[in-house]
């Protein structure tokens, strides 16, 4: 059994273990209700706002312009300027659309979120990737970089105050990839660094790789189609099972299912992260939850797994699907089974 998970082609993000982003002091202090935070994942930082108030809180570009409000209408981004896209991107590479490039355009806002809570990628506080990193200190947290993020709450300017420090670890271990990262012509490894290290293949070949489990079974299947995970596997129960959360969307967009199903996204969805997992949430889905797997049972053929789901979100009604929507979601899973059915 195969489940089919599509992915946009992405580079892995060669961040430093040793960066902590740190978040100083709010000038002036918010009121209860509105909390600022910064979480580090092995992926980038985020900052995160939640604000329960009915005064809305203002996310400002350098320039002065508003690009995202969160408040009691819940989350709004304005499409018509570079940082909302950069902000969904961990790498700050997302390709901006036409209209957003120019920096005269009236603003545009679109809903994200119909909660007052939000966490992006905030640029602001990654270290340049032109700036050389110090030696580690022998000892201790050795600060690299300041920053400021500012923030409108009302009619009152704010300013977010922190620091990057690059930290000396006592003891540890880094996974290296010793082979060569180009086995093969369009196939390119490499290793994601972290607590938890992990490995980015890249396949822009015509001939799909099988990656291997530890008991020799097959469990990945990466080629011009897309990704497929032997469900069965016992090395991807373990990598689910270590990793262990994710998201479920709900949604009509019948292109976009049609296109995972066959492998092709073009363009790629607008996403932004995740506030309670690390993972990635469909900007334009009906309805999402955010889950945490407790418990898995894969002692039978089909597997049991039980979530608890640490947060959800709506952003639109559901509109179903029509006859013409039914059919052509019926042609595209019976496209995802030629290869198994009889043809006669």
């Amino acid at each position: 059994m195969a489940a089919t998970l599509r992915a946009a082609p992405v580079r892995a993000h060669e961040m430093d273990p040793h960066l902590r982003t740190v978040m100083e002091s709010v000038i002036p202090a918010l009121p209860a209700g509105v909390t600022v935070s910064v979480r580090n994942t092995v992926i980038s930082s985020e900052m995160l706002v939640e604000n329960h108030t009915q005064t809305e809180l203002q996310l400002l570009t350098d320039a002065g312009r508003v690009f995202l409000r969160i408040g009691p209408q819940g989350v709004l981004g304005d499409l018509n300027t570079p940082e909302w896209y950069q902000s969904n991107n961990p790498y700050g590479t997302a390709n901006i659309p036409t209209p957003a490039q120019n920096p005269n355009a009236p603003p545009f806002w679109g809903r994200a979120s119909h909660d007052p809570d939000w966490g992006w990628f905030e640029h602001r506080m990654h270290p340049k990737p032109t700036v050389d990193l110090p030696p580690p200190p022998t000892s201790g947290v050795q600060t690299i970089s300041r920053w400021i993020v500012p923030l409108r709450y009302g009619n009152q300017d704010i300013k977010v105050l922190g620091r990057v420090d690059y930290v000396t670890f006592k003891g540890g271990y880094k996974a290296v990839l010793t082979s060569t990262p180009t086995p093969i012509s369009g196939v390119n490894v490499s290793v994601i660094p972290g607590r938890l290290p992990g490995v980015f293949l890249e396949n822009t070949g015509t001939v799909p790789v099988v990656v291997m489990g530890r008991e020799g079974e097959p469990m990945l299947r990466i080629g011009p189609e897309g990704t497929e995970a032997n469900l069965h596997s016992p090395s991807w129960v373990d990598n689910l099972k270590d990793h262990g959360e994710g998201v479920f969307h709900v949604t009509d967009d019948v292109l976009l299912l049609v296109q995972a199903a066959l492998g092709k996204i073009e363009p790629w969805p607008r996403l932004f992260p995740a506030a309670q997992v690390r993972g990635q949430v469909l900007g334009d889905c009906c309805r999402y939850y955010e889950f945490r797997v407790r418990s898995i049972d894969d002692s039978e053929q089909r597997s049991r797994i039980e979530a608890e789901v640490l947060h959800e979100g709506r952003q639109r009604d559901f509109f179903g699907f029509n006859r013409a929507k039914h059919a052509v979601v019926e042609a595209a899973i019976l496209a995802t089974r030629t290869d198994f059915l009889p043809l006669a």
